[in-house]
């Protein structure tokens, strides 16, 4: 039976999940679709059916990473993960190539020439929000808000603001708490100069936070549920790591 080893397209995202999912793997359909989108597949197909994958991501000119190699399990010891590194690796003649893998195929990529030089533990979780550490009470008078958090957190330029069952009122800021306190009436409560702010719901996608432009420019967006409530704050940093480990 021949084979034949072809670049990796959209059409092949099913597929290539159904491997993922026959071993046990957390890849969801849409991360195979970012790992595609952001780098170049490989696959072997026998009599049109889709037996083994492999993906490397560019890191510029002389750098990449390889993983999701995978080969069926009812395919194991033809030869395919070879035959797919080989495919990849003559893509790279001048790179330094980092190999994320599991421990099966150490053999195989060791006689490749990859030496181990770490380990990758993965664990998984639904959310990739933290609570944030501090948060204002939306009925706290903005003198009192101003000498009990701003003062206190000297640099920090803005804190979440929560009402008393946990919805998202927004954000105060340093100099629109200042400006009240000195320029308006100190009583106010702080819900009162809040401002608004990009939020996303607990179910938002990763991938889908990639191109989120108030997430590139201000760092961060609060997370809510689908009543309102503050269930964390996520980060530029959260983001590209959870990220990262899934497409490990």
């Amino acid at each position: 039976m021949s084979l034949k080893i072809r670049a990796m397209t959209p059409d092949d995202i099913d597929p290539c999940f159904t491997l993922t999912q026959a071993l046990k793997w957390p890849h969801r359909r849409e991360d195979w679709a970012l790992a595609l989108q952001l780098g170049e597949g490989t696959v072997i197909e026998e009599q049109g059916k889709l037996i083994a994958s492999a993906v490397l991501w560019r890191w510029g000119e002389r750098a990449a990473t390889l993983g999701l190699v995978i080969v069926d399990n009812q395919q194991q010891g033809r030869g395919l993960g070879k035959q797919l590194m080989l495919a990849q690796l003559e893509k790279l003649p001048d790179c330094n190539v980092r190999l994320h893998a599991t421990e099966m195929g150490k053999g195989l990529y060791e006689k490749l020439g990859f030496v181990s030089c770490g380990e990758i533990r993965q664990h998984q979780t639904r959310a990739v929000t933290t609570l944030p550490d501090v948060v204002i009470p939306a009925g706290l008078a903005v003198e009192r808000a101003y000498d009990e958090y701003f003062l206190r957190y000297q640099g920090w330029p803005w804190f979440a603001v929560v009402e008393s069952d946990g919805r998202f009122t927004g954000l105060a800021h340093r100099a629109a708490v200042e400006h009240a306190v000195h320029e308006e009436d100190p009583s106010q409560p702080v819900r009162t100069v809040v401002s608004d702010f990009e939020q996303v719901s607990t179910d938002t996608p990763l991938e889908s936070l990639i191109g989120n432009e108030p997430l590139r420019t201000l760092g961060a967006l609060m997370a809510v549920d689908a009543d309102g409530h503050l269930r964390g704050v996520v980060t530029v940093e959260q983001v590209s790591r959870a990220l990262q480990a899934r497409l490990a």
